[in-house]
């Protein structure tokens, strides 16, 4: 019988993985212990993937989210669309929703060319019709709904006094109604699913709101508190709520409320400057941030407003 385990020579490898466990004898290099010279012999242990890991040409790809299905609003663009990608990389059947059918368009067509089992439809998160349509066809395609990630939103700048109220109702009714009437049609699937898990798509300005975006910071306050009355009402049924504070993301959303690349924060630059890292982030920085939420990996994260935001909120 072969010892166990196999014992070969680093060169081997040429960047594959074993396919059984692999002890790899690196040559002797010099070490310092305790202010003397030693020479080691350094062993690596390198175990077969696990099930839930997969190759993929540039690398390995975890494939967590094989056999779930996953709804997205805001799904065609900026954060949506980077979480539509993301989930779909790690084995997930993705649904998208949202009002710009091109946009809708090209992401189905980027997922598929992806090999991503996708539905992309026309849903107003405003209209409770439309949106138990939207849910009921995800339901009904794909027999069952395991994450819910709504981040369907929109904004509107300029003074408060200027505001017209058609304009702070637009806000309001996208980014909390929205969430309500999306999570009211998609929690009993999710439940009868066995359990799952919902993100909701808030801000950095939740917490440190500025001036000339009222409405906006207002809704995504009301968006974390609401994340965390449903988590409350929910994880007794095997759903856990969480939320996600973005900090300035270069998305279509922030470039519209930068009109001409300045807005009431200045330019894009000089908010990017707000922001400690130094920079903005990308849209799939924050996609990341999302999947965690919804994996197996945050199972213990309930009710929480998860702050991805290059430390905006710290100064």
């Amino acid at each position: 019988m072969d010892s166990w385990p196999r014992r070969v020579d680093p060169s081997r490898l040429d960047g594959r993985v074993e396919d059984e466990p692999t002890e790899v004898v690196l040559p002797d290099r010099p070490g310092h212990l305790a202010g003397q010279t030693r020479y080691l012999e350094v062993v690596i242990l390198i175990f077969p993937l696990p099930s839930c890991v997969c190759r993929a040409k540039d690398g390995l790809v975890s494939k967590r989210f094989e056999q779930t299905v996953v709804l997205i609003t805001g799904g065609g663009t900026g954060i949506g669309r980077a979480t539509a990608l993301a989930f779909g990389a790690e084995g997930a059947s993705v649904v998208i929703g949202g009002l710009e059918d091109d946009e809708l368009a090209r992401t189905r067509v980027e997922l598929t060319d992806n090999g991503v089992d996708v539905r992309a439809s026309h849903v107003d998160v405003r209209d409770h019709g439309d949106v138990a349509r939207f849910v009921g066809e995800a339901a009904m395609a794909f027999g069952h709904l395991d994450v819910l990630v709504n981040c369907a939103g929109t904004s509107a700048v300029g003074d408060l006094v200027d505001m017209s109220e058609d304009e702070w109702d637009l806000v309001f009714d996208t980014n909390v109604k929205g969430v309500f009437l999306v999570s009211r049609a998609a929690i009993p699937h999710l439940i009868d699913s066995g359990g799952g898990a919902i993100v909701n798509v808030a801000s950095q300005l939740a917490i440190a709101a500025v001036g000339g975006f009222a409405a906006y910071c207002a809704s995504k306050a009301a968006v974390v508190h609401l994340t965390r009355s449903m988590a409350l009402e929910l994880i007794s049924k095997g759903v856990r709520v969480n939320s996600v504070c973005p900090g300035g993301t270069d998305t279509p959303l922030l470039r519209r409320a930068f009109p001409g690349g300045t807005g009431p924060q200045g330019s894009l630059d000089e908010l990017a400057r707000t922001h400690p890292i130094g920079r903005l982030a990308r849209a799939e920085e924050i996609a990341n941030a999302i999947v965690f939420l919804a994996s197996p990996d945050a199972s213990f994260a309930v009710g929480a407003a998860f702050v991805v935001d290059g430390g905006y909120v710290l100064p």
